[in-house]
């Protein structure tokens, strides 16, 4: 393969080197089939379909996916299929399997996705799993960068897409870019970020969670719960950004539609922007759909539409969202119900949003929980035959130990004594992730050399049997104290300055760590509010007031909780407040579990005092270009409040995060920081009182008040 090195020039003194990867020696061709609609080539490795991103003579060609394709050995080698001079016309297949494990990482690449450009392709019955994409591109979906005409049907993607670049960028969880397309029967849960950086000229942002803008295309029944975050870098021109749940643009003519789709993720979007709950902007005078809604709640937006008007949208509460009727209403068409037609494109779960009827769980009964009734239709097909409805979760044509391990991994994990042998993995509980060990080693001879099976010879007789299995069953999810549920409790005030802007932000923050049994969680405030936090991510944005409400699971079983509140003055702490927390969780055992933190230094009843003294960066004038090596000082901290010094450093596409907390005698870091050029970062410093010790139920509590300044550069 031939590599070519260049440099390309944006403007003076900004230089962006790439690689171009050419295909003129790729590796040949060697797949079964044929290449015809009867006979199409078969895709069963990851070499062949790297292969296939290097024969651009096959790209008119039918293929189909004869397996899952794992491609983490191929980050940054990946061959993008379709290029903007060559673009795939051809047919894939993926009969129901995916692409998983792609990792786009800092790749200089005009069309970012598993394919690049399509022009009258099929994309059918394909997944894109666990993608990490961080590329310098202005088309980037995880699916398809470009897709003109053609169809892309029952595909969907997961994972993350984040993409920059000085130019007009086209950016969705699914697709980056659709015109005269069909896409039908699609969806994305893909985090979906951009940065546009404008230098002395006007550029745009057009971004969703689906897609980013579609012009001429017809779109139905497609989901996403992408959350979708804007930026933009234009100091000197009038860019702007265009970001929607669902689209970011869409124009169209009258022959095109947008039918039964719905959005529920957040989206932000920085100024200047149009941004919307389901489409940043509405262009199309002569377009038409209908039955298409998104989430007022879970968006945290009560406009569907930015600018423009397409009456076929509707906002809905989470709860309407997971009631049937709304959408049977609307003329979609589910399993069970015929009035609204017999292809059966959707199903819904007990308790949820609407899902596509091709999705498949290791939930057999489609209630959206893996639970005994699940167990129950697995039992019943034991060593028998059976389809995945059955249990036959890696259809190997027998439901068995194979198929009860993947599912186990899927259970609802109790909480349950810590510390003792039974409890194999080692994560404080005792369930069935330890029978799935069981199960992997059943009947086998154990030893030190494999550490007893990894755990699973629990008596150390040398084997696994049923003696094992009832020592397991005895210690059976078996309850601990609260203390074994929740790991630490932390509250904070927090009192921010923008040195670009003299903008203050006044804070509070509550975060706590628990096991995975706990299910909700609630605390009281000393004003006497009540506040709670559930496993679904809630945020709201409104002018100068924002809410961050959500959850996100940690290492070895754990989960953080969080509440976060923003407001442009102190007056807006005034529901939470100095003294007692009283903390409630909600547990999967159906019991609820009480305990109380003091706000305030430990051992007194005396509140904590916010820190008086601004931090002020002495090393570099705020929003100014820095070479890198970067060295970051700051005046000396003589507030008497104060007993710790925060600095973070980090860039907005996620790519670097720099923290460290240092004595209050520091004036600078100890080192200068080699920072990759040409991005533009934040510096966070801040001067913080903290206080920790232990409540009556030995919960570790963190007590903390801090005064933040924030500082920007671009590193050259």
């Amino acid at each position: 393969m031939k590599i070519r090195a260049g440099i390309i020039k944006r403007k003076a003194g900004v230089s962006i080197f790439f690689i171009i990867l050419s295909p003129l020696f790729a590796q040949a061709a060697n797949w079964p089939g044929s290449g015809t609609a009867e006979n199409p080539y078969l895709i069963r490795t990851p070499s062949d379909f790297n292969t296939l991103g290097t024969s651009p003579s096959y790209w008119n060609k039918y293929f189909k996916l004869i397996a899952d394709i794992d491609l983490s050995a191929y980050k940054n080698k990946y061959q993008v299929i379709g290029s903007y001079a060559t673009p795939f016309t051809g047919s894939f297949d993926g009969d129901g399997h995916s692409i998983c494990n792609l990792e786009l990482d800092y790749m200089n690449v005009t069309l970012a996705g598993v394919f690049g450009r399509t022009s009258n392709a099929i994309i059918a019955n394909l997944g894109v799993k666990n993608l990490k994409m961080h590329v310098y591109s202005s088309y980037a979906g995880a699916l398809i960068a470009y897709q003109e005409g053609g169809t892309a049907v029952n595909c969907f993607s997961s994972g993350s897409v984040y993409a920059y670049s000085y130019s007009n960028m086209y950016i969705g969880g699914l697709i980056g870019y659709a015109d005269t397309a069909v896409i039908k029967k699609c969806f994305s849960t893909c985090s979906v970020e951009a940065f546009c950086i404008s230098n002395n000229i006007f550029n745009y942002l057009k971004i969703g969670g689906l897609i980013g803008p579609y012009e001429n295309s017809s779109v139905s029944n497609c989901y996403t719960t992408s959350p979708v975050k804007a930026h933009i870098y234009s100091p000197q021109s009038d860019s702007v950004i265009w970001a929607g749940g669902f689209a970011g643009y869409v124009a169209g003519n009258s022959s095109n539609r947008t039918d039964n789709c719905y959005s529920t993720g957040t989206v932000y979007a920085e100024f200047p922007s149009c941004y919307g709950g389901f489409i940043g902007i509405f262009d199309g005078y002569q377009y038409s759909g209908s039955g298409c809604f998104w989430d007022k709640e879970s968006s945290g937006i009560e406009t569907g539409i930015g600018n423009g008007t397409f009456n076929g949208v509707t906002g809905k509460t989470t709860s309407e969202m997971q009631t049937l009727s709304t959408f049977t209403n609307a003329g979609w068409d589910f399993v069970d119900e015929t009035a609204n037609g017999t292809n059966d494109y959707w199903r819904m779960p007990v308790k949820g949003y609407p899902r596509l009827e091709y999705e498949n769980f290791g939930d057999f009964n489609k209630d959206e929980t893996v639970n005994s009734i699940d167990l129950a239709i697995m039992s019943c097909y034991w060593l028998e035959s059976g389809g995945w409805e059955q249990g036959d979760i890696n259809c190997d044509g027998t439901v068995n130990w194979c198929d009860f391990s993947v599912f186990a991994n899927q259970w609802p994990q109790n909480t349950a004594i810590s510390n003792s042998i039974t409890d194999i993995t080692k994560d404080g509980r005792i369930n069935f992730k330890d029978l799935a060990v069981l199960a992997n080693h059943w009947i086998e001879v154990c030893g030190l050399s494999d550490h007893w099976c990894d755990g699973a010879d629990v008596d150390r007789s040398g084997k696994t049997n049923f003696i094992d299995f009832q020592k397991l069953a005895k210690d059976w999810l078996k309850e601990d104290k609260i203390e074994s549920r929740i790991e630490s409790i932390d509250i904070c005030y927090g009192k921010s300055y923008d040195v670009s802007t003299s903008v203050n932000k006044h804070s509070f923050e509550f975060e706590i760590t628990t096991n995975d049994s706990v299910e909700k969680v609630m605390f009281t405030t000393p004003a006497g509010n009540t506040f709670e936090i559930t496993k679904e991510a809630y945020k709201v944005q409104q002018t100068y007031v924002y809410f961050d409400i959500g959850r996100k699971s940690l290492e070895g079983g754990k989960w953080k909780w969080w509440y976060k509140a923003e407001f442009p003055n102190v007056q807006g702490l005034g529901d939470y407040g100095d003294g007692e927390y009283k903390i409630k969780i909600y547990c999967n055992n159906n019991k609820k579990y009480y305990t109380k933190v003091w706000f305030g230094i430990p051992g007194t009843a005396n509140p904590i005092t916010m820190p008086l003294q601004v931090p002020v960066i002495t090393s570099f004038i705020n929003g100014t270009k820095i070479q890198s090596p970067v060295t970051i000082s700051w005046e000396h901290c003589t507030d008497p409040y104060a007993n710790k010094i925060l600095c973070s450093v980090y860039n907005t596409y996620g790519s670097y995060k720099y923290q460290v907390e240092l004595p209050i005698a520091a004036t600078g870091l100890g080192s200068a920081l080699d920072l990759q050029t040409n991005y533009f970062y934040y510096c966070d410093l801040a001067f913080e009182a903290f206080y920790q010790s232990l409540n009556a139920d030995n919960i570790l509590i963190k007590s903390h008040k801090y005064l933040e300044a924030n500082y920007g550069f671009l590193a050259t």
